[in-house]
């Protein structure tokens, strides 16, 4: 059995040094401001990051809206109609259309039932625009897309315009 035993503590350093009150109230302080920059810089560079990631996913986006586009136009059998906001046209015997949404806000692949079968997702469109143009004995198509992309975080919208032409390699426009 271990016996404890009792031990006196006496302190007879009259000269104790402590911390008075003013001391301890500035390094709180001068902590806390340490540490609130810190984190607004760590707000800031997540939303930084976020808003980059954004800006490639819509990127994305329109480069896939853009190369479906054209594809569909390029291997259309036909091109029913290709004029103002709308592009018609006719691929394995069935009639497709691009053309905006019903929410006026992005563009849809529709099939001949009037179904979407594509929409945009991350961009806002402000204006789609076709426009056929015969050039050496052949037509093309210029399509516009004026659009904004979506950033609910800085509530910033950037607007960009792209256009871009698509030969009809195979077919005329009827």
């Amino acid at each position: 059995m271990v016996k404890l035993k009792k031990i006196k503590l006496q302190n007879d350093n009259k000269n104790l040094k402590t911390f008075t009150l003013l001391e301890v109230v500035v390094s709180i302080a001068i902590i806390s401001i340490i540490l609130l920059l810190l984190v607004q810089t760590l707000i800031f560079a997540n939303n930084t990051i976020i808003e980059n990631y954004i800006l490639s996913k819509a990127r994305e986006d329109i480069d896939l809206l853009i190369s479906l586009m054209s594809k569909d136009i390029k291997n259309a059998e036909k091109i029913i109609n290709c004029i103002n906001n709308e592009c018609s046209f006719l691929h394995s015997s069935k009639i497709f259309k691009w053309s905006k949404c019903e929410n006026e806000m992005s563009v849809c692949k529709f099939n001949e039932n009037n179904q979407v079968i594509y929409e945009t997702n991350l961009i806002k469109i402000n204006v789609l625009d076709f426009n056929t143009i015969r050039y050496n004995n052949s037509y093309e198509i210029v399509f516009t897309l004026s659009y904004s992309i979506i950033n609910k975080i800085s509530g910033n919208e950037p607007e960009f315009i792209q256009q871009f032409t698509t030969r009809i390699k195979n077919y005329k426009i009827f």
